[in-house]
């Protein structure tokens, strides 16, 4: 019986066949390399791609065509498969080729459509006291599929709301991708999606010299940050320095909004506003700024329940699904 652990496809060299779909529902095909990795993987792998290929999506299509997209973006793909982060976190074993086919058996029978029900199937097998990484592996990987359900939509939907604030305080946001060829098993069940981004160079703010970078400055620009995108309806549960990129120019970039919401259409001022309490964002900030650099910081310094008060109510969803007809031509 074959077990051997799944290679990661995700490593330098390696080269993948995507469909892309933007925010305005263009569609195109991409083949690209992989240039480098941002290891250790976490939660979600992220990777550098220099685009090869370029094609429109229909035929005829290069009158006037135009993608927008630089010769290296980033790609960060949300695969169940090497969620190293949570699956340590669940103490989960790694995926094997039996695994996996018991897991798109699993799926083929119907799953589970949620974590409480998939909470029943595992009582029913192991009885009512049961951590995840007892049940089968099969149901296992269901619960991190189902656990990361969440994350690409709410990325997506967070690049969209927040548009105003792509290019100079988050990163572009280009689309998103499904995988036409690259990965070990071409017709992964769910699918592996992904979001292209911009390519940020720089470093994690809490990875500064702060005898060369201007802490209080840098500080600052990313209360500022927190502010801004508050008054566009955000809520990030995900607030770390490591999040904020120094450019070399020394501009701040926010990245990673895959624990993040928007605020409901029907959340009064009072609802929101307790909800970003709890969370501290800026907060947050500050005492990691202490923390790490030993420099106390005043999160009071900006108001940020004056940002809560001129959120907008309710945001407009894009579609960010990467799923397309199985009647398109998948050549390049």
């Amino acid at each position: 019986m074959l077990i051997k652990s799944h290679s990661c496809p995700y490593f330098t060299g390696a080269r993948f066949h995507l469909q892309v779909t933007c925010p305005t529902g263009a569609v195109f095909k991409v083949r690209a390399t992989v240039v480098h990795t941002y290891t250790p993987f976490t939660i979600s792998p992220v990777i550098k791609l220099s685009i090869d290929h370029i094609v429109p999506g229909t035929p005829n299509g290069f009158d006037n065509f135009s993608t927008g997209l630089p010769s290296e973006v980033i790609l960060k793909v949300f695969d169940r498969r090497f969620a190293h982060e949570l699956r340590a976190y669940y103490k989960g074993k790694p995926v094997t080729f039996d695994s996996e086919q018991a897991y798109q058996d699993y799926l083929a029978t119907g799953p589970a459509e949620d974590i409480p029900k998939l909470a029943e199937e595992i009582k029913t097998l192991i009885g009512p006291k049961f951590r995840y990484k007892d049940a089968p592996q099969y149901l296992f990987e269901h619960f991190i599929t189902l656990t990361m359900s969440p994350y690409f939509e709410d990325e997506c939907a967070v690049y969209q709301q927040l548009v105003s604030l792509q290019g100079h305080d988050i990163p572009i946001f280009y689309g998103v991708t499904r995988f036409i060829d690259g990965l070990i098993i071409p017709d992964l069940n769910p699918p592996v999606e992904g979001v292209l981004l911009e390519v940020v160079p720089g470093i994690g703010l809490d990875k500064i010299d702060p005898s060369v970078v201007n802490l209080d400055a840098a500080i600052s620009d990313a209360m500022r940050i927190v502010r801004d995108y508050t008054r566009l309806g955000l809520l990030n549960m995900d607030v770390r320095l490591g999040n904020f990129i120094i450019k070399p120019s020394g501009k701040l970039i926010l990245i990673d909004f895959a624990q993040s919401r928007l605020r409901e259409e029907d959340e009064t001022d009072e609802e929101w506003w307790q909800d970003k309490k709890g969370q501290d964002e800026l907060g947050r900030v500050c005492f990691q700024t202490e923390i790490k650099y030993g420099r106390p910081w005043d999160p009071n310094l900006l108001n940020i329940r004056e940002a809560v008060e001129v959120t907008p109510p309710g945001s407009v969803m894009l579609p960010c699904s990467s799923k397309v007809s199985s009647s398109e031509n998948d050549t390049l």
